[in-house]
């Protein structure tokens, strides 16, 4: 299968919701696209790299800083592992989790993709 875009790629990183759970919802053009982030994720943020739980108030902190920021790239490898990377050199990255769902990134237009526990990764466009 290889690597899966995720059609971010250009847009800036609008909103935040952060609960148990962090939404991140890009837009630009025509079609706005949210990731999802429900477990452990990696930050690095300028000299700042940290492994975050979503629901930690150092992940909301640290995802705030986000906000405005363009992505240049966005793909999920087969393993599962999402990857975000933003035009300031600011990286995202998601692992899979062998238990739970951890991440999800989906549109209003269609497109989902779900990252299975064990990393497999489920689609629709």
């Amino acid at each position: 299968m290889g690597t899966i875009e995720i059609p971010i790629k250009g847009k800036s990183l609008a909103k935040i919701v952060v609960n148990h759970l962090i939404d991140l919802v890009f837009e630009g053009d025509l079609e706005v696209i949210t990731i999802r982030i429900e477990g452990q994720f990696y930050l690095e943020l300028g000299q700042k790299s940290a492994r975050l739980a979503p629901d930690g108030a150092e992940a909301r902190g640290m995802v705030q800083k986000l906000i405005g920021k363009e992505v240049i790239h966005s793909f999920a490898e087969e393993d599962g592992t999402l990857t975000v990377l933003f035009s300031d050199q600011t990286q995202l990255v998601v692992n899979s989790d062998p238990n739970y769902e951890a991440w999800e990134a989906f549109g209003k237009r269609g497109f989902r993709v779900v990252c299975m526990p064990g990393g497999e990764l489920a689609f629709w466009k």
